[in-house]
């Protein structure tokens, strides 16, 4: 008998077994097999069964047999040659590859990656789950996220100057695209028709770009805007940074407040100005003043296209020559921006909210406001110390805001999930180590406006995170910094990316 390959020798022993037992049963899908390796010119050296059986050769037999042919037959022409092979199975799956992407962080060696809970585990009926996604082609530092209307996110920068990809959820992948001009820190928002206006600043905030990138043809385009593009060393003026930018129902772009760079460094000089943004032309167009300066506010769009902006910091209180602003008053007021008119009229003062705030449009119309634990960098209290985060609602009808219920610690970020719900972060300051460097924890849960409860979900990772809401529901977390410096002393910028979803 001439060598047999081990599904040849699997099939010999399945036919030898059925002739041993031909007086009992018989096997169609057998004798069709036989026939396909005898197709092949192999020689078993076996008898048929209806030959050992004694019975006769029955016409339900002889169509048994001819269907087994033409099995075989097609078998033959399908796959001459060759034993069968089993197709590969490729489950679909929604999530990421876990699988890094090339990782090119610039400060130093990466810790290990945390342990995240495995998605084949039992969770626990409606409480949040976390699982790994696909690494990033770099570290970020608090990176700008803006989910494109494919379902793609689009990834831009981060306080380490990185430059810009796509990544897509439904495949774990990563696009390169390269802005062709400063990135680093800095806010975008997705138009209407499916392009994002970003603006951004180097991480030594000497210079600043404002542009519009294109999904579609992957291209990005300078838009020209005084005050928010050009270099301060080269003299094109100073430049205007952390302006909160507002969609508004129309398809234009409300930019607010903001300051301008200090020419001592640290926190500049908080403007009252604001901007409207044109996606058709590209221009920037001047929308008056608001009533008072503002940085680190929230921008509202409410349900009528008006603009509910509230809280943010001031001006500057003290100035020190060496770091800038040493203090800034933490404001409780709000008011009101008119599109139709292009005004900004005073409304409700919060109850107990001062400083910064997050603004997210409830189903019913109202506004859910919360406090946030920081401003953005140079402001020296990127992490601060932990306490409960206030939250009130804002009543567009009477123009009031009413207490809610706080969340157990200020919110770094926050995020409105598609059942009203929030998904928040935090993060806050320990006791010092002994060589002075300051640890810090951090937290995730999701907020139920309607109950007032805050249930606990799994920890990020990492600290300086920014999120970004998917298609389906789920919340991506990307970039970050650890606890704890590399061996020469710098920190540690990891490319990981966690997903957040509830049963």
């Amino acid at each position: 008998m001439t060598d047999r390959t081990p599904f040849e020798a699997r099939l010999e022993d399945r036919l030898l077994a059925h002739a041993a037992h031909a007086d009992r049963s018989f096997d169609a899908a057998a004798i069709a097999a036989s026939v396909a390796v005898n197709a092949r010119q192999r020689t078993w050296g076996w008898q048929a069964p209806w030959q050992s059986s004694g019975r006769g050769f029955t016409p339900l037999v002889a169509a048994l047999l001819l269907l087994g042919l033409l099995i075989a037959l097609m078998g033959v022409l399908l796959l001459p040659g060759s034993p069968p092979k089993l197709p590969a199975i490729v489950e679909p799956t929604a999530s990421a590859s876990p699988a890094p992407v090339g990782v090119a962080v610039p400060v130093g060696p990466i810790a290990p990656p945390p342990e995240f809970p495995s998605t084949s585990s039992e969770p626990v009926p409606g409480h949040g789950v976390m699982t790994r996604a696909a690494d990033m082609t770099e570290g970020r530092i608090e990176p700008v996220m803006v989910t494109l209307t494919d379902g793609r996110v689009l990834i831009v920068g981060g306080m380490s100057d990185a430059s810009a990809e796509i990544f897509d959820p439904s495949t774990g992948k990563f696009t390169a695209t390269k802005p062709g001009s400063t990135t680093g820190d800095g806010s975008g928002v997705l138009l209407k028709d499916g392009r994002v206006l970003v603006v951004l600043y180097d991480s030594n905030y000497l210079a600043a770009s404002i542009c519009v990138f294109d999904p579609q043809s992957m291209t990005w385009s300078r838009v020209a805007a005084k005050g928010f593009e050009g270099t301060e060393l080269d003299g094109s003026g100073q430049i205007r940074r952390y302006p909160t930018l507002t969609l508004l129902r129309d398809g234009r772009v409300l930019l607010s407040g903001g300051e301008v760079n200090s020419p001592g460094g640290g926190a500049g000089t908080v403007v009252d100005t604001a901007e409207i943004f044109d996606p058709d032309t590209e221009t920037l167009s001047q929308a008056g003043s608001m009533v008072r300066p503002r940085v680190g506010h929230s921008a509202t769009t409410l349900l009528d296209g008006r603009v509910l902006i509230a809280g943010g910091r001031g001006p500057c209180l003290a100035r020190n020559s060496l770091r800038g602003c040493d203090s800034q008053p933490d404001l409780q007021d709000a008011e009101i921006f008119d599109p139709a008119t292009g005004t900004f009229t005073p409304t409700g003062e919060m109850s107990g909210i001062q400083g910064p705030t997050e603004g997210l449009l409830l189903p019913d119309g109202r506004v859910l406001v919360l406090s946030m634990s920081v401003l953005p960098p140079p402001h020296g209290d990127t992490v601060g110390t932990d306490g409960p985060g206030l939250v009130e609602t804002y009543d567009p009808a009477s123009g009031t805001f009413t207490v809610a219920a706080p969340t157990p610690h200020r919110a770094r970020t926050a995020t409105l999930l598609p059942d009203g719900r929030v998904f928040l972060t935090a993060q806050w300051d320990l006791p010092a180590n002994p060589d002075g460097s300051v640890p810090f924890t951090t937290w995730s849960g999701v907020y139920n406006p309607t109950t007032g409860v805050t249930q606990d979900a799994p920890a990020p990772p990492a600290g300086w995170q920014q999120p970004a809401l998917l298609a389906d529901g789920r919340v991506l977390l990307a970039g970050g910094v650890l606890n704890g410096t590399t061996p020469d002393g710098g920190i540690q910028v990891p490319p990981w990316m966690e997903l957040y979803e509830w049963p």
